[in-house]
């Protein structure tokens, strides 16, 4: 009489360590039993589940069935919808989902993850000005927040589209005096690419020979050597 009971806590263990196919399994064994008091809470965590599996396909109609069905957990699915256009390349649509979701209520699930996938998804549209805006706009909401780093090189990115590459290269100091990240490489590659592209060839020319010293691969060399000349 504690099978379901168990087997959707199984299904939340299996999830946790990685087996999302053997979770996947699991959570439909649960949805089985019509009486399940746990049937909610599978659909939501069949859903997780074959979104980390990478079958958005599948996921989609499940947390869209959440969406329609389980008022409770319909913010966190529409979260998880919008991920699903994501990583089907859909960011106009992710972005619309996700300001509607930021503007919906003040204490959403995921917030500081909403704010980042917003200004992600601008910056995959090429709207640079716009995602530079809500880099910044993340790191005013969340000062404290895990990808504040990380924003700072992307906002740094998108300024360097718009050819604004003082203002760019000030950004990418700021993650190189944080310490190591795993930006932090990228940001000194793109300062001194911004003092290259902004006509200050001495101080480039400088940063370029630093980056010829530190890099592992040839072809990096052979690149930075190349805008050295």
């Amino acid at each position: 009489n504690r099978q379901i009971d168990a087997r959707y806590s199984l299904a939340v263990v299996l999830y946790e360590a990685g087996k999302y196919a053997e979770a996947v399994k699991e959570c439909k064994t649960v949805l089985g039993d019509k009486n399940s008091r746990y049937a909610a809470a599978a659909r939501f965590q069949l859903g997780l589940s074959q979104w980390a599996a990478g079958d958005v396909s599948a996921a989609r109609p499940t947390f869209q069935q959440i969406v329609k069905q389980d008022a409770s957990r319909k913010p966190h699915a529409a979260y998880w919808l919008a991920r699903c256009d994501m990583a089907d390349e859909k960011f106009d649509v992710a972005r619309k989902t996700l300001i509607e979701l930021q503007a919906s209520a003040k204490d959403i699930p995921n917030a500081e993850q909403v704010s980042y996938d917003i200004a992600v998804c601008s910056m995959s549209l090429d709207k640079y000005q716009q995602g530079a805006v809500d880099f910044e706009a993340y790191r005013k909401a969340f000062p404290e927040g895990p990808k504040f780093i990380d924003t700072l090189y992307r906002q740094a990115f998108c300024l360097h589209k718009l050819e604004k590459y003082d203002a760019c290269e000030k950004l990418c100091r700021q993650v190189i005096a944080a310490g190591d990240s795993p930006v932090k490489q990228a940001a000194a590659e793109l300062a001194a690419e911004s003092l290259f592209l902004d006509g200050k060839y001495a101080a480039a020319e400088k940063e370029l020979a630093e980056l010829v010293k530190s890099a592992k691969e040839e072809v990096s060399k052979l690149r930075f050597a190349v805008r050295i000349g």
